[in-house]
């Protein structure tokens, strides 16, 4: 007969006993969950806009959501920075401690993934801004969906990306041997330099702003490229040259064959200036292709007989320069209607009584505008002449008075204006 004591003893043998079993037969997750693995290519190659590999250092950003679920606050992994470390397709996590992990109880998951990754996405939508092109590789959007119903039993995520964006290569030549290209600009008239992108289902929104795109240039000006949204439209899309005085112009209406900017696709064209007056010149035949080959259209251009919008001799009114953000060291000739008091334009004042800033000015296509939307912004740096000679609060007898300034368009005053101005004509003065 056992005592009470051993009782009490062999009571608690058989509760450790169980206690003991039943941790064995519970999962422990820490046990089952698995890191991702991430290989990504794009377009199933390993190369993107500028044509090269991934380079050291390049971030994708990564969401990963139940299969059964579209990307959503409920998402599992919210865009979790990946970095290549060494230039290949291989990603990990720029964060050890934030690397994604499969879920251990076998739930199904998709991946969508994007490129350049950013630190703040705001409602899924990714900002798309082409004004920019000095570094393609910043602006060149890659999108991958591609990676689904992903679980423990095989953590590889292998990410293909895709071009959502155009791009165009200049190759750039002269019919005489002794005409410089140094110093050749050339910009693409009337495309969308600002949209959004939704990483929920990958589609490009229209454009949100419309303009003047500079593209990026060599040294020597021999060749020029773009990256620019797709459009379906192109008539009213021009590319100009503008060399010294010299200006050259296609239409791209003219480029036989060519009806579109498509998605993932790269436009070659060889280009030859011809420095004399002449007609605009046009394209003839044309070939498209994926953005991983090089199709090559052929052109000889004449130099135009007039002016080009946006020089001294042809400045672009104030409703011109409006849309044609963007661009760089251009005329443009309004009235000057005022200035702006406060942080936006919406503190526009129109009369030169007690002025409280000699920051800046505002122009107008007439001297009776009264609507701050219609107006547009001129910064006044520092220190420079053109503060001297053209603030209000020094000069109150400029009001209303036509002006020329060269500078670069740009969003200032929270709309489109000129933040860097480098030369005016003022009462027939120039500075």
């Amino acid at each position: 007969m056992l005592s009470m004591k051993s009782k009490n003893l062999l009571i608690c043998g058989l509760t450790v006993g169980v206690l003991y079993s039943c941790y064995q037969e519970t999962p422990n997750p820490g046990h089952f969950e698995k890191t991702i693995e991430v290989n990504a290519s794009i377009q199933n190659v390993f190369t993107r806009a500028a044509d090269n590999s991934w380079a050291v250092g390049d971030a994708i950003g990564i969401y990963m959501k139940k299969s059964t679920n579209s990307l959503s606050s409920s998402a599992l992994a919210q865009n979790v920075k990946y970095t290549t470390s060494n230039g290949s397709g291989t990603f990990e996590s720029s964060d050890p401690t934030k690397a994604i992990t499969l879920p251990y109880t076998g739930t199904k998951v998709d991946f969508i993934a994007y490129y350049p990754q950013k630190t703040t996405i705001s409602s899924y939508s990714y900002p798309v801004n082409l004004s920019d092109q000095s570094k393609q590789t910043d602006i060149d959007l890659l999108y991958s969906d591609n990676a689904k119903e992903i679980t423990t039993s095989n953590p590889s995520v292998n990410l293909n990306f895709i071009h959502q964006l155009s791009k165009i290569v200049l190759n750039i030549t002269s019919n005489k041997s002794d005409y410089s290209l140094s110093g050749l600009r050339v910009k693409i008239a009337n495309v969308g330099i600002t949209a959004s992108f939704s990483l929920i289902d990958g589609s490009l929104g229209a454009p949100q702003t419309i303009g003047s795109i500079a593209l990026k240039m060599s040294a020597d000006g021999s060749s020029a490229e773009a990256i620019l949204m797709p459009s379906t439209d192109l008539s009213d899309k021009t590319l100009i040259f503008v060399v010294g005085e010299d200006s050259y112009t296609i239409p791209l209406t003219t480029i036989t064959n060519l009806s579109s900017f498509d998605k993932s696709t790269k436009y070659t064209f060889n280009i030859e200036l011809h420095p004399m007056i002449g007609a605009i010149a046009t394209m003839t035949g044309s070939e498209i292709t994926n953005w991983t080959n090089a199709p090559v259209e052929t052109a000889i251009i004449n130099q135009d007989s007039f002016p080009y919008a946006g020089s001294s001799e042809n400045p672009y009114t104030i409703g011109e320069a409006k849309v044609n953000m963007g661009e760089k060291d251009v005329w443009v000739k309004g009235y000057i209607v005022g200035y702006y008091s406060g942080t936006s334009y919406s503190f526009f004042v129109n009369n030169a009584d007690s002025v409280t800033r000699n920051t800046n000015i505002a122009l107008a296509a007439s001297t009776t505008e009264t609507d701050p939307a219609k107006t547009f912004p001129v910064s006044l740096s520092t220190g420079s002449v053109i503060r001297d000679v053209l603030n209000l609060q020094t000069h109150p007898e400029n009001l209303n008075k036509v002006i020329l300034i060269k500078g670069d368009i740009d969003t200032y005053y929270g709309t489109v204006g000129m933040k860097t101005a480098k030369n005016v004509t003022i009462d027939g003065t120039s500075y």
